[in-house]
């Protein structure tokens, strides 16, 4: 009897453990990749004047002026259990393959109004504007981030949008210069 066990149930349970213990290390591996689901608006909305508070609004007071402009609004979802960083955030236009100028945090603090809560007109409402803080960043774990990006192109034109993300690639990014390796994400514009 112990001849038998030894020469059969024990090899089965040995393969039973190792095969458990492959299956679960795939299931680990397959819920801490990392990954984002982002999804770049077609819509632009304008922006021209920009508001600290509602009484300004109602004044029509704008706080902020940097002429005409558009808003593309970036959703991101984050689900995966890391923070995944961004970097190389940029707007081109592609007619003059210029870089186009757009509000973040560290800008404003170039007009003593970081710490301000900013809103725009938005077919006659007030729209809060989630700006980035520069042109990098954090997606933190299982997280949502709206990233509103106010640009203001200074004639009609083609812009394309991109930034990249920590999160390796087997192929090249062909339009950038440095950091080729990162998995990007990009979408274009046509400004009328």
């Amino acid at each position: 009897m112990f001849q038998f066990v030894k020469d059969y149930i024990l090899p089965i349970i040995t393969v039973t453990v190792s095969f458990s213990s492959l299956l679960i290390s795939l299931i680990t591996l397959h819920s801490n990749r990392k990954r984002l689901d982002v999804e770049i608006e077609n819509n632009l909305d304008d922006v021209n004047d920009i508001y600290f508070n509602f009484l300004n609004f109602t004044n029509s007071s704008s706080d902020l002026n940097f002429g005409n402009g558009k808003i593309c609004f970036l959703k991101i979802v984050n689900p995966s259990p890391k923070d995944i960083a961004f970097f190389d955030l940029r707007l081109i236009d592609l007619k003059t393959n210029k870089p186009i100028f757009f509000l973040t945090k560290a800008i404003l603090e170039l007009t003593n109004s970081n710490n301000q809560k900013l809103f725009y007109n938005s077919k006659g409402t007030l729209s809060k504007i989630n700006i980035p803080d520069s042109n990098y960043g954090i997606f933190k774990a299982n997280s949502f981030t709206r990233l509103d990006l106010a640009f203001y192109p200074k004639e009609k034109t083609k812009v394309l949008i991109s930034f990249k993300v920590a999160i390796s690639s087997l192929k090249n990014n062909k339009e950038a210069g440095v950091r080729k390796k990162f998995k990007y994400y990009r979408k274009e514009f046509i400004i009328p």
